[in-house]
């Protein structure tokens, strides 16, 4: 008898699987309907999701990288430890979403909603977050090196323990940001940028620089190899 349950609950394991990977494979096109659909671990590289409906779905552990997902609605998507590398999230709906463990590296956030984002340990590392709402965003310990951060808001943001060298925080707003935990060395300001009362930038490495300098930077490998300890 434990043996039929367990035969059927493989079945219907085993379905269940082959219709989430057929329906990802059927995935091409923008505007498709997801809202709330299980594609935990799917492959979707490359795919045309633009302006996809997915609140609410879980895509944790899929592969998405370099897909299209410009204008996407993924609010209260579950997407930790999910692929998204080199992906185009352009004014994407992300509020509330699940990115815990994330590979976000070189990925295109601009004008993005990721207002209370839970974005722990996600890695960042050369993405593109320009104007994107951060807003009670949980970045604790979250990697972003060398991200472009220009006009973005950071209002209440979670910043224990992560780490932004070489970032560029020209235009950023920072006033209300803890950064008392935070790695900032070699990233770059301008007197648009606006820290906490009484933050001192030159006192955690960071470097002024001239509104019209070249935004791109490469990421000292030496800041990376030998980190020390961020200030209390």
């Amino acid at each position: 008898m434990l043996s039929g349950i367990r035969l059927i609950a493989s079945a219907a394991t085993l379905a269940a699987m082959t219709v989430g990977y057929g329906a990802a494979r059927a995935l091409s096109g923008p505007g498709k309907n997801l809202e709330r659909a299980s594609l935990r671990g799917a492959s979707l590289a490359g795919k045309d999701l633009r302006e996809a409906k997915a609140a609410g779905a879980d895509l944790s552990a899929a592969d998405l990288t370099s897909a299209l997902l410009d204008r996407a609605d993924l609010s209260g998507a579950r997407l930790s430890g999910a692929i998204l590398t080199d992906t185009q999230l352009s004014r994407a709906n992300l509020r509330g979403a699940m990115l815990r463990g994330a590979s976000l590296a070189s990925a295109r956030l601009d004008q993005a909603n990721l207002s209370r984002a839970d974005l722990q340990g996600a890695d960042l590392t050369g993405s593109d977050l320009r104007d994107a709402n951060l807003g009670g965003a949980n970045l604790t310990g979250a990697r972003l090196w060398g991200a472009r951060l220009g006009g973005v808001v950071m209002t209440r943001v979670k910043l224990r323990g992560a780490a932004l060298c070489s970032a560029d925080l020209r235009g950023a707003d920072l006033s209300e940001a803890d950064l008392a935990h935070t790695d900032l060395r070699h990233a770059r300001y301008d007197g648009s940028t606006l820290f906490p009362a009484g933050f001192q930038p030159a006192s955690r490495g960071l470097a002024f620089v001239s509104p019209d300098a070249p935004i791109a930077a490469p990421v000292a490998t030496a800041v990376l190899a030998t980190p020390t300890a961020v200030a209390q």
